[in-house]
């Protein structure tokens, strides 16, 4: 699972009048709910590649940013873990999906969850330390598992499981007397298939459509749940 391209981040807030906000300013008159999604490997040029009407809603919608600067080293595990840090590699500790540390004697790997490797706190921590009743909900971020600073609800790494059926946990945890304010989900394409059959395949084309398809998936649950002007 390495980062070698900028991965595609979805950060979406949609408030319930969005022209509202926009004109006026104004902070939303109740508390809303946030979800990350982190599509590894999704290159800057790939929106371009196929048709992909759902992310086109959300730029539509939302927010497009210009560009992405990743950091160095661009590995999966290492990126991940400064986007919910907020911290550079050598200050948050993980500087590779597989590294060896000379104080401990002792290899990393990427299903490795004891605490001393990982020496940052995730936002999904800050979040439920902030404010009393806070939750968090994460499917297959790296570090989520880590022990002392999981999230409220979690689901440990399985590349089996199909990217609808990581949704509908987080959906399910919306739909709950105690539901999240903070979400993330992680999915190994295109990032995967990107490193097999090489970025202009036909392959990588049919994984963006997935992805695609999935985030409108998600979209359709929220609505139908009543839930999308509350993400």
């Amino acid at each position: 699972m390495q980062l070698t391209w900028n991965t595609l981040i979805l950060f979406f807030y949609l408030f319930k009048s969005i022209n509202r906000v926009c004109s006026h300013f104004e902070a939303p008159s109740e508390k809303q709910t946030v979800f990350l999604i982190s599509f590894d490997g999704f290159r800057w040029d790939y929106l371009d590649k196929t048709s992909t009407p759902n992310f086109d809603f959300i730029i539509k919608t939302g927010v497009k940013a210009k560009y992405v600067i990743n950091t160095f080293i661009t590995k999966t595990f290492p990126n991940h873990y400064s986007i919910v840090t907020g911290l550079y590699e050598e200050s948050h500790g993980i500087v590779g999906n597989i590294m060896y540390d000379p104080i401990f004697h002792s290899w990393f790997y990427v299903n490795n969850t004891e605490t001393r490797w990982w020496k940052a706190r995730p936002i999904w921590f800050t979040n439920e330390k902030a404010e009393k009743g806070r939750k968090s909900a994460v499917v297959f971020w790296p570090g989520s598992a880590v022990k002392g600073q999981m999230p409220s609800k979690f689901l440990k790494y399985d590349s089996n499981v199909p990217l609808r059926k990581r949704i509908d946990f987080l959906v399910e945890s919306l739909k709950g007397d105690d539901p999240p304010n903070f979400l993330a989900l992680y999915f190994e394409e295109p990032d995967k298939s990107g490193h097999r059959y090489g970025p202009d395949s036909l392959e990588v084309k049919r994984k963006i459509r997935e992805v695609d398809n999935g985030t409108g998936y998600l979209l359709d649950q929220l609505r139908a749940s009543e839930l999308l002007d509350k993400v």
